[in-house]
């Protein structure tokens, strides 16, 4: 096999896939157009309308969440600190038997 004959494969396979591309690509832009022919302003005002809807449901649900990891980092906190507490109570002696 020539290295000509390998550069002409090449190049043919190469034409091949771009020409296949651009059959695809004539394709998608043709079936866009025609849905676009049969979109009115009325279902377009409702696809609008569905979008905020969906936007605001995440940032309903995004602020729960971080809601959550917030109590759950409180909680974490303040029982890290009962547990440094205790840790420091134990290490106190009683004074009783020192002398004034």
């Amino acid at each position: 096999m020539t290295p000509e004959f390998f550069g002409l494969c090449a190049a043919i396979l190469t034409a091949f896939f771009a020409v296949a591309l651009l059959v695809r690509a004539i394709a998608r832009v043709t079936k866009l157009e025609r849905q676009l022919a049969n979109l009115d302003w009325s279902s377009l005002s409702e696809l609008v309308m569905d979008v905020e809807t969906l936007k605001r449901q995440a940032m309903k649900t995004r602020n729960i969440t971080n809601g959550l990891k917030r109590t759950q980092q409180k909680e974490d906190l303040e029982a890290k600190l009962q547990e440094v507490q205790l840790q420091r109570q134990a290490n106190v002696m009683p004074m009783g038997n020192v002398e004034r």
